[in-house]
């Protein structure tokens, strides 16, 4: 914005006064402020005149008060890799002239490597601040979400019947998902489903990560978390009543079948008029006079 020129004539003789003797003063701004608008070039004044006296003027530019600047950061959500990532940049609105090319000045950028929430705030306000009287600003954020992990490979193991839902995971499996070079501890609890015996129940199994020498825990998360495998709780059967049973399995061992509480036969969760093909799993469990040595069967007999 460029002032009218300011400036006060002091001299009255001849033609100098149709141009002020050939002198000048302009100024001009962009800020509010106050700018000054300087005398210059007094040229043949200076030369025709003993008494010249100059003063400066000034441009005073007032803050907008009409215009609702809004200033907005940018926000975004990624998941942890590892490395630093970055939100930057925001949206302005209500700003006017030159001021929309640039933001007026204003920024805001955000860095962060660990999962959790990084607040992105708007910075470098000072000037459209000092330029306009209405001015909000709201903050962004970067999210950096937990990375996803699965597990594989993990068993448990079948069990002779105990009364209890407890179950022995006999292997633990492995995490899939680390970022490269980074480790985590990893555990695990099982439990049966129920109590009662049966052939490849289900079990529930619970993992928990922990921190490793390369790797945070609060970085990753593990879905799906709990899992389902199976597993088998096998009739407990004296050695003398395994051999008073006269059904042998293809491996010599006396065959136990797991049936209904009606012990009609069926297998385990099959309707009165379902019938369902024999199935046999061989099983060697226990010490003593409760050692299992047996194939445990669902089906018909």
């Amino acid at each position: 914005m460029h002032s009218d020129d300011l400036l006060r004539n002091l001299f009255s003789l001849g033609g100098d006064v149709a141009n002020n003797g050939g002198v000048t003063a302009s100024t001009s701004g962009r800020n509010a402020g106050t700018h000054t608008n300087t005398v210059f070039e007094l040229g043949d004044v200076a030369n025709n005149y003993e008494n010249v006296t100059t003063q400066n003027g000034t441009l005073t530019i007032g803050k907008n008060t009409t215009a609702n600047v809004m200033l907005t950061a940018n926000s975004g959500t990624v998941t942890y890799t590892g490395g630093n990532q970055t939100v930057s940049g925001l949206a302005a609105i209500g700003l006017l002239g030159d001021d929309v090319a640039n933001n007026g000045g204003a920024s805001a950028s955000v860095s962060g490597r660990n999962a959790g929430k990084y607040t992105n705030a708007v910075s470098d306000t000072e000037q459209i601040e000092a330029n306009y009287a209405n001015v909000t600003k709201n903050n962004g954020a970067l999210q950096i979400e937990r990375r996803s992990l699965g597990v594989v490979g993990t068993a448990v193991a079948d069990k002779p019947f105990d009364g209890q839902v407890s179950a022995v995971i006999s292997r633990l499996g492995v995490l899939q998902g680390l970022v490269e070079g980074e480790d985590l501890g990893l555990s695990a609890q099982a439990v049966f489903s129920d109590a009662q015996p049966g052939v490849a129940k289900p079990v529930t199994v619970s993992y928990a990560i922990a921190n490793g020498v390369n790797g945070g825990s609060s970085n990753y998360r593990l879905s799906p978390n709990p899992v389902q495998v199976r597993a088998s709780i096998v009739p407990l059967v004296s050695n003398t009543g395994m051999q008073d049973m006269p059904a042998l399995g293809t491996m010599g061992r006396p065959r136990v079948f797991v049936t209904d509480a009606g012990g009609s036969g069926r297998a385990q969760g099959l309707a009165a008029d379902q019938t369902a093909p024999q199935v046999c799993r061989p099983i060697d469990s226990g010490t003593g006079d409760s050692r299992i040595a047996a194939e445990v069967c669902t089906g018909q007999r």
